[in-house]
């Protein structure tokens, strides 16, 4: 590990945006992104000594856990899935407890290292500490990201403004460094509107991270159990009975909490600390595309559409290497 340090974050080919958001969050913390490796190949990684900070859902396979010794990293805001955890406690134990104490995103995930004997805490996520861009002008609009239509029908019914629906599904087309790219639009869009009403947890906790009125709505929170224990207490949360109801007022929805702010400020200490750099600006940028909102429109394909025309020359391109040219993607780019 002797040399020049550099940095890197994780990166996603899996169907869900949420994960690129956790990596925007760690950007602000590293005077630079040398490169984006793949969280599924960390255990393959064999560049020059980086540093990365390992804030993610882990994993698709205990096997590819523990990461190489290339990789200098900085164990917070993890979450290990409970049908990955027999398999990867067994094979990464050890490496969990000559890199921790272990910063945990969930309470399910601290109780289960505990019980190991793994030293452990309890850190929030990650997406906490995003910041909102003054340069980002609010606009009138309100997010529904991946409801039900019953529930988008209602707040269209109700809303004084337009609702755009978005999903975190997203299909795994895109190379690593794009889809970060992507994931800066979602958080442009979240940063921007008046308020945002969700179930995705990267949806409702960076929104409340860059001070736009958010409501969790308890929609299958418990698809990986327990894995939103810690963070969601932090967020207004509404059962969807109460929310058709009328219980929250999304023409007028109240301020976020303020609780999170503690957890915060560690984690700003704890990763400023790792790499020695705080940008102490937003990682959010503002599109290259300013017609971006135009793109957007009232169904449920709104999402689509909108990446479909942002990336088309990205994914042309990607289609052109890997069927004409032959070339298959990296690991690590």
């Amino acid at each position: 590990m002797d040399g020049a340090v550099e940095y890197g974050v994780l990166g996603y080919s899996t169907d869900n945006i949420g994960d690129d958001i956790q990596s925007i969050a760690s950007s602000r913390f590293l005077p630079s992104i040398d490169r984006v490796i793949n969280r599924e190949r960390l255990h393959r990684f064999d560049g020059p000594r980086t540093k990365v900070i390992l804030n993610a859902f882990f994993l698709d396979s205990p096997k590819h856990f523990p990461p190489s010794d290339r990789i200098d990293p900085l164990l917070i805001s993890m979450h290990v899935t409970p049908v990955m955890r027999k398999g990867f406690i067994k094979r990464s134990k050890e490496y969990l407890i000559e890199h921790g104490p272990v910063g945990c995103r969930d309470m399910t995930t601290l109780r289960w290292l505990e019980e190991n004997d793994v030293p452990a805490y309890f850190s929030g996520c990650l997406t906490t500490t995003l910041m909102s861009n003054p340069e980002i002008e609010k606009q009138d609009y309100i997010i529904a990201t991946d409801l039900p239509d019953e529930v988008v029908e209602y707040m269209r019914s109700e809303a004084d403004c337009p609702v755009y629906t978005l999903s975190h599904d997203f299909r795994p087309v895109f190379d690593m460094r794009t889809r970060l790219e992507a994931a800066k639009v979602f958080l442009y869009l979240y940063n921007s509107a008046r308020c945002v009403v969700s179930r995705r947890l990267h949806a409702s906790v960076p929104s409340l991270a860059m001070g736009t009125p958010s409501l969790l709505l308890d929609i299958d929170l418990e698809r990986f159990g327990g894995r939103f224990e810690g963070v969601r207490e932090h967020v207004r949360q509404m059962s969807v009975e109460d929310f058709l109801d009328g219980k929250y007022d999304i023409n007028s929805p109240p301020p976020n909490p303020t609780s999170h702010m503690k957890i915060r400020n560690d984690l700003v200490k704890r990763c400023a600390e790792f790499t020695g750099y705080d940008s102490g600006r937003s990682s959010v940028t503002v599109p290259k595309i300013p017609e971006i909102m135009w793109m957007l429109r009232n169904n449920e394909n709104d999402h689509r559409r909108m990446f479909y025309k942002y990336w088309k020359k990205e994914a042309l391109e990607m289609f052109f290497d890997k069927h004409i040219r032959g070339r298959r993607a990296e690991d690590m780019d």
